[in-house]
């Protein structure tokens, strides 16, 4: 069969063989005798085949029916918000209240968690700002006009359609990404309104391809997507487990000719010699059995050895999946000697500092900049000069833990202030801030400043010392003797 041209150079520069319509790869080890390798080893016609889209109303179904298919969608977002986050305007602290108040007042937190739900599901959702700015929703946001902020409201990718796309790839920032989405009604009814991607706050999927987004429509893959088959696997296997558990223990009731008595119609006497025998074990406990008849019981028990082991690979088949730790994904105990779980939970929470850096922080910071240059905000309309968004740590010290990281700290300081590299001041401002002890220090120029003006003022305020009088010689007796005078 002649090669097809698209595929004579692949032929010609790497080892293949040309099969019917099957490229077999060769070019790995290979043993000529046994076939390893060649094109007689039936392991070298495995390909990966795309299993396609999952519907949306199965994974809508999987997150609302499926527990470990809900834990692996939401588990990551919620985590991202468990411990909270402050945010700070520097020497403002009324202002940083104000901000912290609006956020609640919006529900901002639960919204946030619901989009980065809804995104990880079904591959992208949207924060609606209601600002009111004075403009249509399909013109872009007018940032320096905002009144207010009325509303936040979240919608997933099946109520967002990509309407026209940014085509012009030096002056915009999103170039071939969409400009406008039409937000259509969820249930069904006609309306539907043009947005600017300026009001929303987006959220995507699972890490997808430019390619594969606009395969999708502009959107990411679902994060269940890539799990799909180990999910199925797992679920499977415990389903199995469940079926073995129900035929632990099989009774074994043997009657000799039973063939031969159904074969010969006699099934209403084998009827009733089968509840003979139910009504003898409950009445005497036992069972009444014809020896002469060959007639026998016995029960034969499953054998469960390798059960758990089998669970425990599926379980950490899906965790890898997952890019999650056992511990975490299970919600079980560390397992083997000795084992506290603590790598996993430092693991798993770098993970979620990541999360909160990369995904999180850009939406919630923009989100707080438009709360701050609302004209009727906490900050007037005004954007401070300095503020920045700080995370609450996700794992906690215990008491002990805190006061010997306070302790250490504590030498520390006293090293640094004994030396020099640091001013008491700093020590003052770094460790006890207004949200909290911290073990941070931060070297502030403007503290340096004041402290160094201060000493300056200090001194140019100190009575100069009098001159100094240089004592007089003491006098000079000079004595004369008779010869003398």
């Amino acid at each position: 069969m002649a090669k097809p041209n698209y595929l004579s150079k692949i032929l010609d520069q790497g080892s293949a063989v040309w099969e019917g319509l099957r490229l077999v790869r060769s070019d790995n080890w290979q043993n000529v005798f046994t076939g390893l390798g060649t094109a007689r080893d039936k392991t070298q016609y495995g390909s990966f085949v795309s299993l396609g889209n999952i519907p949306d109303n199965e994974l809508s179904g999987l997150y609302h029916q499926n527990d470990t298919a809900k834990r692996l969608v939401s588990l990551k977002p919620r985590e991202m918000l468990r411990q909270g986050y402050t945010v700070n305007v520097r020497d403002d602290t009324d202002a940083s209240s104000a901000i912290a108040q609006t956020l609640r007042t919006l529900s901002a937190n639960s919204k946030l968690v619901d989009a980065m739900i809804w995104g990880r599901l079904f591959g992208g959702a949207a924060i609606i700002i209601g600002a009111d700015d004075g403009r249509g929703a399909e013109e872009p946001l007018d940032e320096n006009a905002i009144r207010s902020i009325k509303f936040l409201h979240v919608v997933d990718r099946r109520s967002l359609w990509p309407e026209s796309v940014f085509t012009d790839p030096l002056n915009d920032e999103f170039y071939g990404e969409p400009e406008t989405y039409r937000v259509t009604a969820q249930d069904g009814s006609s309306q539907n309104l043009l947005v600017h991607r300026s009001r929303l706050l987006l959220f995507g999927g699972a890490h997808t391809s430019a390619e594969e987004r606009q395969r999708l429509g502009g959107w990411d893959h679902s994060v269940l997507t890539a799990m799909y088959g180990a999910l199925r696997q797992f679920d499977n296997v415990w389903q199995a487990a469940e079926q073995l558990m129900s035929d632990a223990s099989q009774a074994v009731f043997k009657i000799q000719g039973l063939m031969s008595m159904i074969a010969g119609g006699q099934k209403d006497v084998l009827q009733t010699r089968m509840q003979l025998v139910d009504m003898s074990r409950s009445v005497a406990r036992a069972l009444l059995l014809d020896a002469e008849g060959g007639e026998s019981f016995e029960r034969t028990s499953s054998n469960f050895t390798d059960a758990q082991n089998m669970l425990d690979k599926f379980m950490l088949r899906l965790a890898s999946a997952a890019e999650m730790p056992v511990t975490i994904l299970m919600g079980r105990s560390p397992a083997g000697e000795n084992a506290t779980g603590e790598s996993d939970f430092r693991a798993w929470y770098d993970t979620i500092r990541t999360a909160q850096e990369n995904d999180l922080e850009p939406q919630l910071a923009r989100l707080v900049r438009l709360i701050m240059l609302t004209k009727d905000g906490p900050t007037n309309g005004v954007e401070p000069e300095t503020w920045e968004i700080r995370f609450d740590p996700l794992w906690q010290a215990t008491p002990e833990e805190q006061a010997t990281i306070e302790k250490i700290t504590a030498e520390k300081d006293k090293i640094y202030l004994e030396t020099g590299v640091i001013l008491p001041e700093e020590v003052a401002l770094s460790r006890f801030r207004d949200e909290g002890w911290s073990a941070e220090t931060q070297l502030d120029r403007s503290v340096r400043e004041v402290v160094l003006e201060s000493e300056l003022e200090a001194l140019a305020e100190e009575p100069e010392p009098p001159p100094a009088v240089e004592p007089e010689p003491p006098p000079v007796n000079v004595e004369f003797s008779e010869d003398e005078g």
